[in-house]
């Protein structure tokens, strides 16, 4: 929800403005989230200034929160 404010208030530009999708913050900032499925909108657009440590912190805690299930569900299918 915070990556979705922030985009909302300082959206990054567009990687090439002819083939860039509709401009969605709450897309992007899932898209950054989410490492392994791709919405296309990460690879549109392009955070710009204050707004590219945002997009940092959503990876790393896209890539923290797989982990976390990852681990869940092999703890529970080794049972």
């Amino acid at each position: 929800m915070l990556g979705t404010l922030a985009f909302t208030v300082w959206p990054p530009d567009a990687r090439t403005p002819a083939d860039s999708p509709d401009w969605n913050p709450a897309l992007y900032a899932l898209d950054l989230l989410l490492p392994i499925i791709d919405l296309g909108h990460d690879s549109a657009w392009h955070a710009t200034g204050s707004t590219q440590y945002v997009a940092a912190a959503l990876i790393i805690m896209g890539w923290v929160l797989t982990t976390a299930v990852v681990a869940s569900l092999s703890r529970l299918l080794n049972r």
